[in-house]
């Protein structure tokens, strides 16, 4: 378990609340159920990225994946999930989180994905 999440979840144990993630976010505040530990990659689903996924903060529990996943969430158009995701990683970047040069993978990703979506839901209607 990495050093910066067994803390936390130490503590946890010891207070008798649930992280079964281990993201160290409790289950009850964790806005993102299921994160991955370690993170591997940043993947928007099945486009792997190659750029090394992390927790965005400790208090809500989701990876930047995970933040993408959600971001997609009732996006009318690939541009707008793309804005969506550049306005993300645009603000990991300023925090100093994420490299300039680990932007294009991940909104590729992200253009290449929405496109297969598009197709499949064209055929099924």
């Amino acid at each position: 378990m990495p050093a910066l999440v067994q803390g936390i979840n130490d503590r946890v144990l010891a207070i008798g609340y649930a992280d079964y993630d281990n993201d160290g976010v409790l289950d009850e505040v964790d806005l993102c159920a299921g994160t991955r530990v370690p993170f591997g990659t940043v993947s928007y689903a099945s486009c792997d990225s190659g750029v090394a996924d992390f927790l965005l903060t400790e208090e809500l529990g989701c990876s930047v994946s995970q933040q993408i996943e959600r971001l997609a969430i009732g996006a009318k158009s690939k541009g707008q999930l793309v804005s969506r995701v550049d306005k993300l990683l645009a603000s990991l970047q300023k925090q100093g989180l994420l490299r300039s040069q680990d932007k294009g993978p991940i909104k590729v990703c992200v253009a290449q994905k929405w496109k297969r979506l598009m197709k499949v839901k064209s055929r099924s209607d």
